[in-house]
C-alpha cells in the first residue's frame, strides 16, 4: 500500500486542540440526531420554529421542522470540515511566505475547527430547546455571540502576531 504524504506546511498542522474540537463537534451532532430520533414519539406535534434576538419565540411549526435544523446543522458541519482542510485558499490578510506558511495555516485550521464546534454545539443547544418547547436563554444568545466573535480575535491576533 503506498503511503501518501502530505506536505503539512500547506495545510496546517492538525493539532491536538483541532482534533478534540472536531470531535466535540462530531460529537454534538451525532448526539443531536440519536437524541431526535429516540425522543420523537414524545415530540410534541407543534415545537417553537423560530427565536428573536432575545430568544424568545415569535413561531412554531411542526415538529418535522426539526429535520430541517439538523439538514442544515449537518450541511454546515460538512462545509466547514471540507473548508477546514484548505487554509491555503482564505484570504488571511497576512502576507503569506515560506516561513510563515505552517505557522498562519495552522492557526487559520485552528479557527475554523474552534468556530465549526461553537456552532455545532448552538445548533445542538437550539434543537434541544426547540424540542423541549422552550425559550432559548437570552444570556445563551449572546454567549454564543462573544464566544465566536471573542475566538475569532484571539485566534486573528495569533496570526498576526505569527506572521
Amino acid at each position: 500500500m503506498i503511503k501518501r504524504v502530505v506536505d503539512e506546511s500547506l495545510y496546517g498542522k492538525k493539532t491536538t486542540f483541532s482534533k478534540i474540537a472536531n470531535l466535540i463537534s462530531l460529537l454534538s451532532v451525532v448526539g443531536i440526531v440519536l437524541y431526535v430520533i429516540i425522543t420523537w414519539k414524545s415530540i410534541p406535534d407543534m415545537i417553537p420554529g423560530h427565536y428573536n434576538i432575545a430568544g424568545e419565540i415569535d413561531k412554531y411549526s411542526s415538529k418535522n421542522s426539526i429535520w430541517i435544523l439538523i439538514v442544515v446543522q449537518i450541511l454546515l458541519f460538512t462545509m466547514m470540515s471540507v473548508l477546514e482542510r484548505f487554509p491555503n485558499i482564505w484570504n488571511t490578510g497576512v502576507q503569506i511566505t515560506e516561513e510563515n506558511r505552517e505557522r498562519v495555516y495552522t492557526n487559520l485550521r485552528n479557527m475554523q475547527t474552534y468556530l465549526k464546534m461553537m456552532i455545532m454545539i448552538y445548533f445542538s443547544y437550539m434543537t434541544f430547546q426547540s424540542i423541549a418547547g422552550e425559550r432559548l436563554n437570552s444570556i445563551s444568545v449572546f454567549t454564543f455571540l462573544i464566544l465566536i466573535f471573542g475566538g475569532m480575535a484571539i485566534f486573528l491576533i495569533k496570526i498576526f502576531k505569527n506572521r
